[in-house]
């Protein structure tokens, strides 16, 4: 991480442009600048952006068009006007000026680009499933060893990845993310000491403590909710278990709620939040189970199909015919192995 913090100006709460946006927008805006201020913008898809911020391919569109034409963001995600509000001893400038420059010379774009076409030679070769969870939705691509830390975009150091499990590797190595997700090591975060810190003389935080490997488990399935917090979710799943309550049991009804939640195509606005389906009403203990659907009228189209219709028209409508195919076979490819 480049920064733990980052500086907040009183005026967001009376700035025009900032005040014209919706609350889900202001929080996205909040959220970029978070992402801006780790540098995790440098290194993230934007599928994995739109995983941190807890919103739909779609609404990712939308609000990377909103945020250009505010004047917010380039159209690589680059937050406009970021270093003037930002003290030079605040600034992770050189530390990206280096990480680019040293994509450069390995031959690579300045930012992350991996081809379809390789992209799908890595989903085929680790057959559609997350290496880490073994899960089979909203796969991404991830560097065994991140590109923080010198990795590179050969396919030897490309591997299948669900988006939650990416998000909360972060900057760890493959092996490192193995072993935190089973509990056996404690692992102590960089942080960046900045001029100001060394005046007041604050030292690096301890080693963090192990990660609860059931509440992570439960954490990556539960279905995306914008505005979750995962600290007010652990707190509510430790009251439970400390209550008596099973963590299998949890875990159990967690799974059957996504699935749930997967098959209704519930809107994100109506999925609960996780801090309350582990919290005291015990929402994870209720059966969940989908009634057997009557069949659609012809030509009714859902709106989750719908979305996904969208998406699909959104990303073969652009580039050439060879990038639309290869869109196409990385569909097939996954068909056949998730069946």
């Amino acid at each position: 991480m480049a920064n733990p913090w980052f500086r907040m100006y009183a005026e967001f709460s009376h700035d025009p442009k900032v005040q014209m946006l919706s609350e889900a927008m202001q929080r996205r805006y909040i959220m970029v600048m978070c992402l801006r201020c780790s540098n995790d913008l440098v290194t993230l898809h934007e599928t994995e952006i739109a995983f941190h911020l807890r919103i739909s391919d779609t609404e990712m569109a939308e609000t990377k068009t909103l945020f250009i034409a505010k004047g917010f963001i380039d159209s690589d995600w680059n937050l406009l006007n970021w270093e003037k509000r930002q003290f030079v001893s605040d600034s992770s400038a050189e530390r990206v000026k280096r990480h680019r420059a040293k994509r450069v010379e390995q031959g690579l774009p300045q930012q992350n680009s991996i081809s379809p076409k390789l992209r799908l030679a890595v989903f085929e070769r680790d057959k559609c499933a997350c290496v880490y969870c073994g899960s089979g939705a909203d796969l991404t691509i991830d560097h065994k060893l991140p590109q923080s830390r010198g990795g590179s975009d050969d396919i030897e150091n490309l591997a299948t990845a669900c988006r939650a499990c990416n998000a909360a590797k972060r900057d760890l190595t493959y092996d490192e993310f193995i072993d935190r997700k089973a509990g056996n090591v404690t692992v102590t975060p960089y942080i960046q000491i900045t001029d100001t810190d060394k005046k007041q003389n604050i030292k690096p935080s301890v080693a963090a403590k192990p990660l609860d490997a059931d509440f992570e488990a439960a954490w990556s399935a539960y279905p995306p909710r914008s505005g979750a917090s995962k600290t007010d979710s652990l707190k509510a799943w430790k009251a439970r278990v400390k209550a008596g309550e099973s963590a299998d049991e949890i875990l159990a009804g967690t799974k059957r709620y996504a699935a749930y939640v997967e098959a209704k195509g519930t809107e994100d606005s109506y999925i609960k939040q996780p801090s309350t389906f582990f919290g005291p009403g015990n929402h994870f203990k209720s059966d969940w189970t989908v009634a057997e659907a009557r069949a659609s009228p012809v030509g009714y189209e859902s709106a989750k199909d719908r979305s996904r219709r969208e998406t699909i028209e959104n990303l073969t409508g652009r580039g050439s015919n060879e990038q639309r195919y290869e869109i196409i076979d990385i569909n097939e490819t996954c068909a056949r192995h998730l069946g």
